[in-house]
């Protein structure tokens, strides 16, 4: 669209804005284009183009043409929009005085109130923030701004007030899902989980293509403990099944709750309620199996390691249960469960109890397997049978069922269980004939740390919920952009293991280079593969220790990630030297170190280890796993049953049999950052309720950075580190004098 040279400029003005009007943004600014080069500058022009290039998003051209006619007219709309632009552009610095210089020209608008609430928010003044939006709902209640004041009241730790502002706020706009969403989420704060999960089910279910809802979901199983059974939650746990690149791992607790009291479960209760397995076998004989195909039974035992004591020997009952009637040949055992009860198991790496009799019948099922080279179902139950007790990759050459021609050909109820057990791990075994291997550094700590993952890699994981939100507030990914002159941010993950946090770096940190180490071959092939599979092609791997990167890779990071590597180094200090060496000034590091005060259990764990002669192989797991559950309530290791590290034998190795631990407490790691000349930033807290229980106690550290206080608060909640120190500090610039 063009007009005349000879066009006025009201004209102009007049087009620019109709078009607008229709949303034709480009257009509109086109015409004021136009009219510039015809009339020169005019303070109505900039206006209406800032509007137009805010609509298209180019919020710094919008700023600029904002700023442009203020200096013509300082009226109220442009102060107010301004504003906006800059909260948009997370800048509330530059916010807030314009929006209170709109507030002294038109002091009752709500709006402005309202928007000035949102810059004292992103300013972290919760205080003065509070006060506009109280000011903006006596002028003028609107949905946002009770959203706004939902915001404040779960900063300063007021989740009941929260409540009530999301609540609200929905009434007003039933059509706002950002709103649901904390409200179902607050209502999980509050341990009302039921309100909660129905909302966030809603949520997820009304928009089917959004992960985020879904991991929303799932988060709020964590900590459910259903104490009756509601389809509605069987519908919700399966609709997160339903989808990959989830955190299954929530689930655990409401799915052995919600199974234990499924009307239908008949088999699985009886399992849970046997005093013994003899006990339970005499009553099973009366009871249909069926049930245990049930669709939710076996995804959920697929998908997730089920940690609970009672659930583990329930479900150690049903396995010995189908293998004494598949050999007696009694009835079939059940193909869908058993092939769940294999993936069970090969999760949890066969920690599960196994008694002389199963010993003896699964020797006597390999030896059957041995001399079979067709499948039929009575070959395909047996294989079965054989993944629920021993893995099967070590079989391949012994059995003609697992040669590649074979797995081609075998029944649908095997697929997924050959192609975990057996097609994964040879393709582990070639992948990790790819990994170049660093400088070896001859430390013989170090030698038996890489011997234990190469036996146990660690962890072993499923799926893994990929967050793109970001890393943590404390983190400015744009600082450290322009920290790197516009070079492509480099990562290093020192200490990688399986790979499960590189895969959420990738997303967290996006476009940036990632450099991973392990000492772990296995480990590494396992994280190779898994981030080839997700299609992440900014990652290299590498086999090294931590104490040779210095001279081994040659170059400095951006942000280096090291979380529960440093305490298991026979000198934990010497090696987060070399990290701190191979960080650039203005870089970020987040590290993960054990809680001296959290790990008590663990402590007494250990020594009832050693006091015992437990070793650390399968045998000696099994053994010690059996003795501390047989411990009484009240001697100090028998809590480390309450640790979901206890139901796995690579995890119950990593938690109890390491080789080498050391433990920090907040004090220490103080004295650690300031040896390093580090700055701490923010410990990473996955739990809203420690955080909020936090913010209680010190309201005034508004960004929780007092170690001081952490201190204090360790002391009084003595589990609030119980998965590690993980926290986030800074390499300052160098002061030059």
């Amino acid at each position: 669209m063009s007009l005349p040279k000879d066009t006025p400029i009201d004209t102009y003005l007049k087009a620019a804005i109709d078009l607008q009007n229709q949303e034709r943004w480009q257009e509109s600014i086109d015409i004021i284009e136009q009219c510039m080069r015809t009339h020169g500058g005019h303070p109505l022009a900039f206006y209406v183009a800032g509007r137009a290039y805010e609509k298209q998003n180019n919020l710094q051209a919008a700023a600029q043409l904002f700023e442009a006619t203020l200096k013509h007219d300082r009226g109220f709309v442009c102060l107010l929009d301004l504003g906006k632009v800059y909260l948009r552009m997370c800048d509330p610095a530059r916010a807030t005085p314009l929006l209170v210089e709109a507030l002294s020209k038109k002091p009752q608008s709500a709006e402005a109130l309202n928007v000035l609430g949102q810059a004292y928010l992103d300013s972290d003044d919760n205080v003065q923030a509070e006060k506009a939006l109280l000011a903006a709902t006596k002028i003028a209640e609107t949905a946002e701004n009770q959203f706004n004041l939902g915001l404040v009241y779960l900063r300063t730790a007021r989740p009941e007030s929260a409540l009530k502002a999301f609540t609200r706020s929905v009434e007003l706009n039933e059509a706002d899902a950002e709103a649901w969403e904390y409200l179902g989420q607050t209502y999980c704060l509050l341990s009302q989980y039921v309100h909660g999960i129905l909302i966030l089910h809603k949520l997820a279910k009304e928009t089917p293509s959004s992960q985020r809802y879904r991991h929303l979901l799932t988060c709020a199983f964590k900590e459910f403990k259903p104490e009756t059974f509601e389809p509605v939650f069987r519908e919700a746990m399966l609709y997160c099944l339903e989808m990959e690149s989830l955190s299954y791992d929530n689930l655990n607790l409401a799915f052995i709750n919600l199974m234990a009291r499924d009307p239908a479960q008949n088999l699985l209760r009886a399992a849970l309620d046997a005093p013994s397995y003899d006990a339970f076998a005499a009553t099973a004989v009366n009871i249909q199996t069926d049930s245990l195909n049930d669709d939710l039974l076996c995804k959920g035992l697929s998908a997730f390691i089920a940690r609970d004591i009672r659930f583990e020997a329930a479900l150690t009952h049903l396995r010995r249960l189908n293998l004494e009637m598949h050999t007696a040949n009694q009835r079939p055992a059940l193909l869908p469960f058993m092939a769940s009860m294999a993936a069970q198991c090969f999760l949890n790496e066969y920690v599960f109890d196994e008694t002389p009799t199963e010993t003896a019948l699964i020797s006597a099922l390999q030896t059957t397997l041995s001399k079979t080279n067709t499948w039929s179902d009575d070959a395909a139950l047996a294989m079965l049978l054989l993944a629920a007790y021993r893995p099967l990759a070590p079989l391949i050459d012994s059995l003609p069922l697992l040669t590649p021609a074979s797995i081609a050909n075998a029944p649908k109820a095997l697929e997924s269980v050959l192609f975990e057990q057996v097609t994964d791990w040879l393709a582990e075994r070639e992948i990790s004939k790819t990994i170049p291997s660093l400088q070896a550094s001859g430390n013989e700590v170090s030698d038996k740390v890489r011997a234990m993952y190469e036996e146990n890699p660690y962890p072993r994981w499923k799926n893994v919920y990929r967050d793109h939100s970001g890393p943590n507030n404390a983190v400015n990914i744009d600082a450290l952009r322009h920290n790197a002159n516009g070079q492509t941010l480099e990562l290093l993950n020192a200490g990688c293991g399986t790979g499960r946090h590189v895969m959420i770096s990738s997303a967290s940190f996006p476009d940036t280079n990632i450099t991973a180490v392990d000492l772990s071959l296995a480990s590494l092939a396992f994280a190779k593969k898994r981030c080839t599979e997700a299609g992440l092609g900014n990652v290299t791997f590498y086999q090294g220790d931590i104490l040779e990167l210095g001279t081994s890779l040659n170059k400095q990071f951006d942000i280096i990630e090291s979380a529960g590597v440093l305490h298991h180094m026979q000198d934990p200090m010497r090696g987060w030297q070399v990290l701190t060496d191979l960080l650039k000034p203005g870089g970020v590091m987040r590290i993960g170190l054990y809680s001296e005060i959290a790990r008590k259990n663990v402590v007494a764990s250990r020594q009832f280890i050693a006091d015992n002669g437990f070793e650390a192989t399968l045998q000696g797991i099994h053994a010690c796993r059996a003795a501390i559950k047989n411990l009484s309530d009240f001697h100090p290791a028998k809590s480390i049953t309450g640790s979901p590290d206890f139901y796995s034998t690579s995890l119950c190795r990593d938690l109890i049999f390491h080789v080498q631990e050391h433990r920090f407490t907040i004090p220490q790691l103080k004295d650690c950052l300031a040896q390093l000349g580090l700055e701490f930033m923010s410990f990473s807290i996955a739990r809203s309720k420690i955080i909020t229980e936090y913010i209680k106690a010190y309201p005034d550290d508004k960004k929780m950075t007092s170690l001081d206080n952490w201190h204090e608060f360790e002391l009084q909640n003595p589990h609030a580190f119980a998965n590690m120190y993980q926290f986030w500090c800074r390499k300052p610039h160098r002061t030059i004098h």
